[in-house]
């Protein structure tokens, strides 16, 4: 458990919990954009309150956190996505996906049901993409965990928010998910090297 605080006068005021649902996942794979460097990633119910311009806004919701150590060269990173999803305390999933040219597959994650938190073995995220300003308006998520577990996620975008991380461009998405039939919410995270995305925008306004 941790807390959370921010005073930034008038615009924004945050006073929210982080608890732990699930032991923190470490990673186990070296072929994410996270490569071979310390990782973990962990579901959690987050409590307390916004104030958004005057807008008082109480939090009750689970949300994930992620925490790296160790050399992760940003000079030059590679197109990836980090998407996550919760149903309730004991059901979710995390998918760190790579783009490749046959489509993004899912290099690390974990599917959690029923309380249990099996690793990802593979899958694939597939998107459809606003035609006009190319961010995400929909995601098809499918995989597979080391028990043989399936996983099914659709996701339709309700907000997004764009990020300029000084060599890459991250699309977060507060994302509304069907997860094998049951509501659920979480983030898809577009990321995109800044050379890369520069380059879709100018074929697109060309």
């Amino acid at each position: 458990m941790y807390a959370i605080g921010c005073d930034d006068g008038e615009r924004l005021q945050a006073d929210l919990v982080f608890d732990g649902l699930m032991p923190p996942e470490p990673l186990t794979a070296v072929g994410s954009t996270f490569g071979s460097a310390h990782h973990y990633d962990q579901l959690g119910r987050v409590t307390g309150k916004l104030v958004v311009h005057g807008e008082r806004i109480a939090i009750d919701c689970i949300g994930m956190r992620d925490r790296t150590w160790g050399r992760r060269p940003e000079n030059r990173p590679r197109q990836a996505a980090y998407v996550t999803g919760a149903a309730d305390a004991s059901n979710g999933f995390l998918a760190v996906t790579n783009t490749r040219p046959e489509g993004d597959m899912i290099a690390y994650g974990f599917l959690r049901r029923d309380g249990e938190t099996v690793g990802l073995d593979s899958g694939e995220r597939h998107l459809e993409r606003d035609p006009e300003h190319g961010w995400v308006t929909k995601v098809r998520l499918r995989g597979r965990d080391n028990q043989g577990r399936e996983l099914n996620a659709i996701g339709t975008p309700v907000s997004r928010l764009i990020i300029n991380r000084h060599t890459f461009i991250d699309i977060n998405s507060l994302m509304r998910w069907d997860l094998d039939g049951v509501p659920a919410w979480g983030e898809d995270q577009d990321m995109w090297p800044v050379h890369r995305w520069a380059r879709k925008r100018r074929e697109r306004t060309a």
